[in-house]
């Protein structure tokens, strides 16, 4: 059996992960040159990549970058879940984390006592190191004691469920669609205005008491979201 263009076809992938939609492919002349492969084989890869669709052909111009890269179910995954599933490595970058009185409308939303303190917390995540999601989380207090003393880099949900025994389990989820800002655009490594998803999650423990709001902000060029 040809794995040729198996490996092709694998190689393309990971490289479409960096590029965005509407953009080009090298030719099937400039692909086959570079691989050390017949047109035919560079064919088969380009067909299998159509196919799944992950690009899409234009006769006479030439293929383009179609699909998103990543899927999170709106009811039960996290960026790591997701990345986990897309075979990529999951990380972070703090932006910032605080500890702060909540305003009212974050003691609503976490349904907690007036002038009571919660943490909020900015991160960018990142796949592979590609910047595809900022992050800004409101988290009770009262739940998890010193958690400015953890690694904040990694797994949040992690930390609830191994450090403090809380299982978190998603109550509600709100999304929509919108253009990013020019600092976020920055954040995220696009081109404004750029196209974003802004999905906004509450986060309850075992109880369904809610103990996280996190407002999360998507790449709208490389995540799809499943309700």
């Amino acid at each position: 059996m040809d794995s040729k263009y198996l490996r092709i076809f694998s190689t393309l992938i990971d490289e479409m992960e960096k590029m965005s939609p509407g953009e080009q492919l090298q030719s099937e002349r400039e692909l086959s040159q570079r691989f050390q492969v017949s047109p035919m084989t560079v064919r088969r890869a380009l067909h299998k990549l159509s196919t799944e669709g992950y690009t899409s052909a234009i006769p006479g111009k030439g293929t383009f970058v179609r699909k998103c890269f990543y899927a999170k179910r709106a009811d039960t995954s996290s960026f790591t879940d997701s990345m986990l599933a897309a075979g990529k490595v999951a990380s972070a970058h703090l932006i910032s984390a605080t500890l702060r009185q909540a305003t009212r409308g974050e003691e609503e939303a976490l349904g907690i006592d007036k002038d009571t303190f919660i943490y909020a917390i900015s991160r960018i995540r990142f796949g592979n190191d590609v910047p595809l999601c900022v992050e800004d989380s409101i988290i009770r207090s009262d739940y998890f004691p010193k958690l400015l003393g953890e690694d904040l880099t990694g797994s949040l949900y992690e930390i609830f469920t191994k450090k403090y025994s809380i299982t978190p389990m998603k109550t509600r989820f709100r999304i929509k669609a919108a253009l990013a800002s020019e600092p976020l655009c920055q954040q995220l490594k696009v081109s404004a205005p750029a196209p974003v998803l802004i999905a906004t999650t509450a986060t309850a423990d075992q109880n369904g008491r809610v103990f996280e709001v996190c407002t999360s902000t998507y790449r709208g060029d490389s995540y799809e979201i499943t309700i």
